[in-house]
């Protein structure tokens, strides 16, 4: 009776594995497929910045900034030269 128990309690913990393995395929499944679907509207988003003439170098360093700051409430707007005012004396007491 013991031995039956313990190949019971194997075959159990072995469909157990199994069925997380599946669980776990299917949702990288759809990570895999959210990723896809990321990218495309991305492309698609270029395509259409691209197609409205705007794809110039302000609005790349905008997504520069966006990309590097996504919180900031302070942002350094670049002048002629591309160098941005500071504010030297902002923190001073």
């Amino acid at each position: 009776m013991h031995g039956r128990a313990e190949v019971a309690r194997a075959e159990y913990n072995k469909r157990i594995l199994v069925i997380e393995t599946e669980m776990n395929l299917e949702v990288e499944r759809f990570n895999a497929a959210a990723e896809v679907e990321r990218a495309r509207g991305a492309a698609e988003s270029m395509g259409v910045i691209r197609e409205s003439g705007y794809l110039d170098e302000l609005y790349i360093l905008y997504r520069w900034v966006l990309g590097v700051h996504p919180q900031a409430q302070i942002i350094y707007v670049p002048t002629e030269g591309m160098l941005p005012i500071l504010e030297a004396g902002r923190f001073r007491q």
